[in-house]
């Protein structure tokens, strides 16, 4: 800050990042024409929990919880699916339409209690692809400033998605 000559630089470009510009003063002007940033954390570790948990309590984050039996009720491949998916792209498309930067929206799976005990084992397997095509869905119609993806299945499959290539 100026007052104490501390200069701030921030690699993360995701919510962190954002919180600290809007600590920062960083967040007037001209940045509040710019779209929302988008997190999406499938990961049920116990330290994503903690940050995400912290990160809904602040109030440039608005939280979207999946409910994930929903989303993997359908047959795979089938209309009820497609229909899951473009439920969920619409929730994000919706929620990142009301927001503008700093604001951020939190798409998360582990809200819910125990996610792994409401769906099967093969669901599990098909969540992140299924996240990651509603997500994929939202984005293209709905410009945002930054993607965050926490969870190596869910970050892998939304670079999949998008025809990233990355470091493996």
């Amino acid at each position: 800050t100026t007052e104490h000559g501390v200069q701030w630089v921030s690699v993360d470009p995701g919510p962190a990042g954002a919180l600290l510009a809007h600590h920062l003063g960083l967040d007037q002007n001209e940045q509040q024409s710019l779209p929302p940033q988008l997190a999406v954390v499938g990961s049920a570790t116990d330290l994503s929990v903690r940050q995400t948990e912290y990160l809904a309590g602040s109030d440039l984050v608005t939280v979207l919880e999946v409910d994930c039996h929903a989303l993997t009720a359908g047959t795979p491949g089938s209309s009820e699916e497609q229909a899951a998916v473009s439920d969920l792209a619409r929730q994000i498309g919706d929620g990142l339409s009301a927001l503008r930067f700093p604001r951020q929206l939190l798409v998360r799976t582990l809200g819910q209690a125990d996610v792994s005990a409401r769906i099967s084992q093969a669901d599990g397997r098909r969540l992140p692809g299924l996240l990651a095509a509603a997500v994929h869905q939202a984005i293209v119609q709905t410009p945002v400033s930054g993607l965050y993806t926490s969870g190596g299945d869910v970050t892998a499959a939304v670079l999949e998605i998008a025809e990233v290539h990355a470091f493996e």
